[in-house]
């Protein structure tokens, strides 16, 4: 029992005690009783006795009735911090930047020909290589191998992508060149004749 519960008890059983002495001090009519006691007659209010008893009762009802056990504490469980984990060190490789290409030239130097068995050596005095391509090795005049590269460099802005040849279709003015099997760059009609000689003429300017 509460300790709120025990005090209302035994207030409300002393107000009973107290009111039942007021109902035998007063003695109603309605409610007396009379009884001998040692030897005289006593006139006792029912409803007063009554009244005290019952305050009585209430008011030693506390200390009769045994307090309940309270719940008990519950026991503290203590949470194990987990062990730090150890840190993993993660390498990463090193970028490393593409190593820089050399440039190619359009025009290599007449110095290093192209490693093939069946070049011929060399050029005589006064030509040099035509190089319209890589694997052009027609011996031909300094101008004419410069007209050659001009051509080269030019060849994108003399195409006709509609034309009547597909995508290699020259402009009004120009045909292919034809210095090689394949070879698409537009030129003048008068540059074409050129290079057909040249291509005729190149074994003579080779040195055997």
């Amino acid at each position: 029992m509460s300790d709120f519960a025990q005090n209302l008890f035994m207030a409300l059983g002393a107000a009973l005690i107290v009111a039942g002495i007021l109902l035998l001090i007063f003695k109603p009519a309605s409610g007396e009783n009379s009884m001998k006691l040692a030897g005289q007659e006593v006139h006792i209010s029912a409803p007063g006795l009554a009244v005290i008893v019952l305050g009585c009762v209430m008011f030693a009802a506390p200390f009769l009735i045994p307090p309940r056990p309270g719940p008990a504490p519950m026991p503290e469980v203590k949470q194990e911090e987990p062990a730090p984990k150890a840190e993993q060190a993660t390498t990463q490789p090193a970028e490393t930047a593409p190593a820089p290409q050399p440039e190619q030239s359009s025009q290599p130097a007449q110095s290093s020909p192209p490693a093939s068995t069946n070049a011929p050596a060399r050029c005589k005095s006064g030509y040099v290589w035509r190089i319209a391509r890589p694997a052009d090795l027609v011996c031909v005049t300094p101008e004419s191998r410069d007209r050659t590269a001009q051509e080269n460099q030019a060849a994108a802005s003399r195409v006709d992508p509609a034309g009547a040849s597909g995508p290699s279709s020259c402009v009004s003015g120009y045909v292919w060149r034809e210095a090689y099997p394949g070879d698409v760059v537009c030129v003048t009609p008068e540059t074409r004749t050129t290079v057909r000689q040249e291509n005729q003429a190149g074994p003579e300017h080779t040195v055997p």
